[in-house]
């Protein structure tokens, strides 16, 4: 199993947040990309099975550390403070009374202007709670207990994955259910979906099968607009996990083949890693490399400017789409997301 790697975005004073593996050091950290310097946030006990991810709004970072290969449901909590360099721990898994992880989703925790999200398993038969946090206090909260996937933000709101694939919203702060915008509900089904700042949306098919990749991303401009199809990939380039939009483009990672950057004008698109670690801020991104060797000395990051002025032409995708079965949406079918 490769690292997991948080697509936190760099904050615009060039800080990020990611685990780091080599000789000298193995465990959670924070770089900056103008600077150079590096600040260790928590070294791993276990450098062959510890892993690390999680959230960074520019001033915290909301972290999960795991600590088995073969699941993520043994792990610890951790919020970090960049002004003060504290690293504070928030709470760990829960276990039964045989003292066995009650299940717990693989996604790392979110944050948003200050708030922080993440699903624990908290009981039997796929019980999980909420979780909320104030990043300055770290007061943590309990807000929906039962059958959820996952949790995202929808602004600022947190948008919740229940088990039957519906999609709730709550308030963060008063932990209320609130009445869901007119168009998300379309959404509902296993899709990976994403909402940009501007309000646009990028989702993947809808995935019912277990065995079958997410090998269709769409693009709206808002929830209650038309979405159109920008990429149908091959089986064997499935999309690894959700897209992130950028104010020009769109970046996604694939299975095994490295991660991409859409141009939303022309539909474009480039290959702009080998792995599928990347870091996203505006129209930069920053790409951790894949490396076999976890014990290497160097740990290569690359810093792309990726607007549309650069990407004109004709389009040309790489991998080049190929025809599939239909998907359970269907909108327009377009070769641009604009």
């Amino acid at each position: 199993m490769r690292d997991i790697v948080a697509h936190a975005p760099v904050s615009p004073e060039g800080w990020m947040f990611t685990e780091e593996r080599g000789s000298r050091f193995n465990g959670a950290s924070m770089w900056n990309v103008r600077t150079g310097e590096q600040r260790v946030i928590r070294r791993f006990k276990g450098s062959a099975t510890y892993q690390a991810a999680g959230g960074f709004d520019g001033e915290h970072v909301l972290w999960v550390e795991t600590h088995g290969l073969e699941s993520f449901d043994d792990f610890a909590i951790y919020l970090y403070d960049l002004a003060s360099g504290t690293n504070r721990h928030l709470g760990d898994n829960e276990t039964d009374a045989a003292g066995n992880p009650y299940v717990s989703p693989l996604d790392a925790p979110v944050v948003h202007e200050g708030i922080g999200a993440w699903v624990q398993g908290t009981g039997p038969g796929g019980e999980r709670t909420v979780k909320v946090a104030d990043l300055e206090t770290g007061t943590v909260r309990d807000a929906y207990t039962g059958y959820v996937n996952g949790v995202r933000f929808l602004g600022d709101d947190l948008m919740l994955t229940m088990g039957n694939w519906t999609r709730r919203l709550y308030d963060t702060r008063t932990l209320q259910e609130k009445d869901p915008p007119a168009g998300l509900s379309r959404f509902n089904g296993r899709v990976m979906v994403t909402f940009g700042d501007d309000g646009s949306v990028a989702y993947t098919n809808d995935n019912s099968d277990d065995s079958a990749p997410y090998t269709e991303l769409w693009f709206a401009p808002s929830l209650t607009k038309p979405a159109h199809l920008v990429l149908r990939l091959p089986t064997d380039h499935g999309l690894q996990s959700a897209p992130d939009i950028t104010p020009s483009g769109i970046v996604y990672p694939t299975d095994g083949h490295g991660s991409f950057y859409l141009d939303r004008a022309t539909g474009n698109t480039v290959r702009i890693t080998d792995a599928q670690y990347y870091f996203v801020a505006d129209d930069r991104v920053v790409t951790l490399d894949a490396a076999i060797d976890k014990a290497a000395r160097t740990t290569s990051l690359r810093i792309f400017s990726l607007p549309s002025s650069i990407m004109g032409g004709c389009p040309q995708r790489s991998p080049q789409p190929q025809p599939r079965g239909p998907s359970t949406v269907r909108p327009a079918t377009t070769s641009s997301a604009d």
